[in-house]
């Protein structure tokens, strides 16, 4: 198994590289030598199957995906509102929920979703001051339809320069998020700009 040094003074210490979270030699390291020797308590049956259904379709995902933006050339407000895109009114941040055998999205199951952000709060708004940099947040809990493997991949956000709700319709006022390298890390590697 690959080593990963930690700086045992925290003052020090840094995460751990990415390699650890998204190398498949890594992921079968580990289960062969750290959870193939023991159990791993999860929870209940209860607990896993809280509508007593034994099938595939019992089962949610909890996807937690993170972009850093960059205020530019003013100040820039978003709405602290997720939303799956295609279903109205008023976001930050848009996101859509896909079949991961097709690449297809799909509308299909049921999807809550909170946006949070390193951003100063300023009303329904995360206000990004500008030449400043924030992390936002969007964490999706999606309950599927049907039997099948699923991800999530943020798409727009929605903003504007003063504390007012963006048109969804002025396409100047929202920027197209790129599929980030990488796609099930969870994470955009480098800031976008607004």
């Amino acid at each position: 198994m690959q080593k990963f040094p930690v700086d045992p003074n925290i003052a020090k210490a840094k995460t751990i590289h990415t390699d650890f979270y998204t190398s498949q030699a890594m992921f079968e390291d580990c289960k062969e030598k750290i959870f193939a020797n023991s159990w791993q308590y999860i929870g209940s049956k209860q607990t896993l199957n809280s509508n007593n259904l034994e099938t595939v379709l019992d089962d949610v995902g909890i996807f937690s995906l993170t972009v850093a933006l960059t205020a530019t050339n003013d100040d820039v407000y978003i709405p602290k509102i997720a939303q799956r895109a295609g279903f109205g009114g008023v976001m930050g941040i848009s996101y859509v929920t896909q079949d991961q055998t097709t690449g297809k999205a799909t509308a299909l199951g049921k999807a809550s979703a909170s946006l949070t952000s390193s951003a100063q709060v300023s009303g329904n708004f995360y206000k990004i001051v500008e030449g400043t940099t924030e992390n936002f947040t969007v964490t999706v809990n999606y309950d599927p339809a049907a039997a099948g493997t699923f991800k999530v991949q943020l798409v727009n956000v929605f903003f504007n320069t003063k504390p007012v709700n963006p048109d969804v319709n002025n396409f100047s006022n929202n920027i197209l998020l790129p599929k980030p390298n990488g796609f099930d890390r969870g994470y955009y590697s480098e800031a976008l700009v607004i």
